[in-house]
């Protein structure tokens, strides 16, 4: 006797219809390692952004109430504050996802030579000091900061963006080279005390310093060789395993 006849739509169907939870499982396991990987790899880009953001602001700080010692911690701490709220709101008021905004270095260098100039600032016959100082300087900074962010917002609600273009690149050459001399100079200040000077480079290419540049630039080239030597033979060895 012949056996059942089985159509072939039927026999279809029900092969999907079993194959469908093998796939909804599959896609559901596939969401998770995404939704996983999503999130580590946020993360670690979001610790690592965290904490150059940190260092850089500590670093500005210093650079404008490093004059002040005893009040550098309440002024590293208010640069902290704005260094935290300026992503915040970036990030839930911009069009564009994946922005982070972060503090700018050119305008701290013009603020840390302003704040270096109030100390020789003379206010009714006494010089400029202790709280008056630390809270002009603060008083300047965020003044600053709201005068940017108004004219940020009228170039953007008018569309004036174009004017850019309009800049003499002499300006522009010459605003970044003396942001970069505030800086290379407020750093070193922060670092050593001493203002840099011509005064100072002289002493630095003086005839008893030389020695002591010819011993770095000694350890420095050792030092840059072994870990090139290092690295080809890491290289090696991976290549013969």
């Amino acid at each position: 006797m012949p056996g059942p006849v089985r159509r072939k739509g039927s026999l279809a169907a029900s092969e999907v219809s079993a194959a469908e939870p093998r796939s909804g499982k599959a896609r559901s396991g596939a969401g998770r390692a995404f939704s996983v990987a999503w999130f580590v790899q946020n993360t670690s880009v979001g610790l690592v952004l965290g904490a150059l953001a940190i260092t850089m602001d500590i670093s500005l700080a210093a650079l404008l109430y490093g004059g002040q010692p005893e009040y550098l911690g309440r002024g590293i701490g208010l640069v902290l504050l704005g260094g935290a709220m300026l992503p915040l709101v970036v990030t839930l008021l911009t069009s564009l996802p994946g922005i982070f905004a972060n503090a700018q270095d050119a305008p701290a260098a013009v603020l840390g030579a302003l704040a270096a100039a109030l100390g020789t600032q003379v206010v009714a016959g006494a010089p400029l000091a202790g709280e008056e100082r630390f809270f002009t300087m603060v008083a300047i900074a965020a003044c600053t900061a709201l005068a940017t962010g108004v004219v940020f917002m009228l170039f953007g609600l008018f569309r004036l963006g174009s004017l850019v273009r309009y800049l003499p690149y002499p300006v522009l050459g010459g605003f970044m080279a003396g942001t970069g001399w505030l800086l290379l100079t407020g750093g070193v200040g922060v670092m050593s005390g001493v203002r840099p000077s011509l005064h100072y480079l002289t002493d630095l290419l003086a005839a008893d310093r030389l020695v002591l540049w010819a011993a770095c630039w000694r350890t420095s080239a050792s030092s840059s060789s072994t870990s090139g030597s290092t690295r080809r033979s890491s290289t090696c060895r991976s290549a013969s395993t």
